[in-house]
Formats: structure tokens, sequence, C-alpha cells
């Protein structure tokens, strides 16, 4: 499904009038019949729009607009510097995305977040899943010296 068809599908499941569902969204109502005609949504809008499909059930769109959201933002660290790892729907509430900044040469942290991510959640001794959150503050800190790994 395209941009436009889901953002237009989003409110007519809400059964919401274009003024009513650009307020809701915080938007003009001439920006969402752009986006409801052929404009996709800036990223920030993406979130908000894969939220509320979230939060009003409507789980595939919530995919589209996820997706959309993941895909942009890969279009504009392509060749640049930078590295982002996604947690999947088993990070709960603390999961989500992990932006990291790189110097050249530097991109098998990427796979080394990714790595600890999947030891922390499929691991099922707690010891275990311990040394994963040990791995994966030590490769956050040597990424940003100043900085810890929030807590779970």
């Amino acid at each position: 499904m395209e941009l436009p068809e889901a953002v237009k599908e989003l409110r007519l499941r809400l059964k919401e009038s274009q003024q009513a569902f650009a307020t809701r969204l915080g938007i003009s109502i001439r920006g969402l019949v752009n986006y409801e005609k052929d404009r996709d949504p800036p990223l920030i809008l993406l979130l908000k729009l894969a939220a509320l499909a979230r939060e009003t059930g409507e789980e595939s769109l919530s995919h589209v607009f996820q997706w959309a959201f993941y895909d942009t933002l890969t279009e504009a660290t392509f060749e640049h510097d930078v590295g982002f790892t996604q947690e999947d729907h088993r990070g709960g509430k603390g999961g989500g995305l992990m932006l990291l900044t790189f110097k050249p040469g530097d991109y098998y942290y990427v796979s080394a977040f990714r790595s600890a991510l999947d030891m922390l959640h499929d691991e099922e001794d707690p010891a275990r899943r311990e040394k994963g959150r040990k791995i994966l503050d030590a490769l956050y800190r040597s990424t940003h010296p100043r900085l810890k790994m929030p807590p779970e």
C-alpha cells in the first residue's frame, strides 16, 4: 500500500473528517490533503501516524507507516557515517531505534549491537542476559564515551 493511500485509509477507518484528522495530527488540512493525494509525510508525522494506527488497532497500517519511516531514515543516512539498529517488538516499552555515529571503517559495531540485543531478548538464563546487557553497555560507551546505556 502506498503512503497517500494509507494516510487516507487510516482517516476513513477512524471515521474522521479531513479537518478532524488534520487537527488530531497537528497539521493543516492542506497538508493532510497533500499527504492523502501524492506527498510523503515527514519523518515525525510518519511516527505519529504509526503510533495512532497502533493505538487504534490498525496494525497493518501501523506497519506501513513504520516501514516508511525506516526506509526514509535509511535513505537519508546512506553513505554517511551513521548507523542504526532496530529492536523488534520483543524490546517492549524500552525497545526502539538506536542511532549511532561511526567513523569510517567502524561499521562492525552495528552487527555487534544486533548480536547483543538478540542475546538480551532471546536468552532465558538471567546470567547470560546480564552478560548481553554488559556487552551492549560496553559497545555503547565505546561509541559514546560520556554516556551510559539507559536501564531496562
